[in-house]
């Protein structure tokens, strides 16, 4: 079954000025069966409040940057405990949120949801996050956009034991966020947990701080990746392990120029594979700093046919002396 939005009396004619609103978009969400679909045709929606998405449906429309979902000065597409979304070929732009430094607004939230997909999405101008989710598993995100968005582009978190796992991120584009493009964090309380998350092609630049962060996690690989010209650290790896990463690039970041901000950070992190990485600044003058930049104590960091120079001050820095396997054929 199809439910369209406008079987439901909208208000406006669907073009920027005059979007159609009247709550269409909730009640088509509300109308759609288990499993139906609600198809957004081009043009532009206005919500009223959240958009609650309560049962397994596919949200569907014409393509990014054609089907428009304007948010509410509240979240955009919201979800708990969700199964079995999809939602596909949409932009959704949070200009109307209103930033006061507390509130979490974001276009697109979603926790304790499992096998759900993200695909030819884009988010912009929320008031905090892109997308943020706390405790998901088996999520896919592939040809998502996330740009101009007040913190991060993407926030996965953790908080419970067995959560955020199995998730896969494959062409992701995040610029211009005013801190990370995404910041993936795991639990506190349950670090030592894998998680066999995956990112491929995922690109990140302009960001204010962090092109790519991810923190307490373990068995993670990340592949034909760019993190360039952001704030500060392109890629940042905070207390993870097992780490798989090839054919990733971090190029000309620290544009603050502030502190020993570099290509990669590593810190409290062990088993970490890089092969046929890069990391270095072809600026002139070179603002990152090094190529790598060890901070506290790391073990069983592993460098196969990296190149890691030209950098402001060198290739690695490595002040406590972890052991590094380079290996170059």
């Amino acid at each position: 079954m199809i439910v369209t939005p406008q079987d439901y009396n909208p208000t406006g004619n669907g073009i920027e000025n005059n979007p159609w609103g009247n709550g269409c978009v909730e009640s088509a969400i509300n109308a759609c069966p288990i499993g139906g679909n609600v198809y957004l045709k081009a043009g532009y929606y206005q919500l009223t409040g959240i958009a609650n998405i309560p049962k397994p449906m596919n949200i569907i429309g014409d393509g990014i940057d054609k089907t428009i979902i304007l948010t509410a000065n509240n979240q955009g597409l919201y979800g708990e405990s969700c199964k079995n979304v999809a939602i596909k070929r949409l932009t959704i732009d949070g200009k109307k949120q209103i930033t006061d430094g507390t509130t979490y607004l974001t276009c697109m939230a979603f926790n304790y949801s499992d096998y759900m997909l993200f695909e030819d999405i884009e988010v912009k101008n929320s008031a905090r996050y892109g997308w943020d989710g706390n405790d998901n598993n088996h999520c896919t995100f592939k040809n998502f956009h996330a740009h101009d968005n007040y913190r991060h582009g993407i926030h996965p978190m953790a908080n419970k034991a067995g959560t955020n796992m199995y998730n896969t991120y494959q062409d992701v584009y995040c610029w211009d966020n005013g801190v990370n493009g995404i910041s993936d964090i795991g639990s506190e309380d349950y670090p030592d947990e894998d998680c066999y998350n995956i990112y491929d092609n995922i690109q990140c630049w302009n960001n204010g701080t962090y092109g790519l962060q991810i923190s307490r996690m373990h068995n993670v690989t990340i592949s034909n990746s760019s993190f360039n010209g952001n704030g500060g650290y392109g890629l940042f790896l905070y207390d993870d392990e097992d780490f798989d990463l090839a054919n990733v690039i971090t190029k000309n970041n620290n544009v603050n120029n502030t502190g020993n901000f570099s290509g990669i950070l590593i810190s409290l992190s062990a088993r970490m594979t890089f092969k046929e990485c890069q990391s270095f600044d072809d600026r002139e003058p070179k603002l990152q700093n090094y190529g790598l930049y060890l901070s506290e104590t790391n073990t069983g960091i592993s460098l196969i046919n990296c190149i890691l120079l030209p950098n402001k001050l060198g290739d690695i820095y490595n002040p406590n002396g972890a052991e590094i396997v380079i290996i170059n054929n």
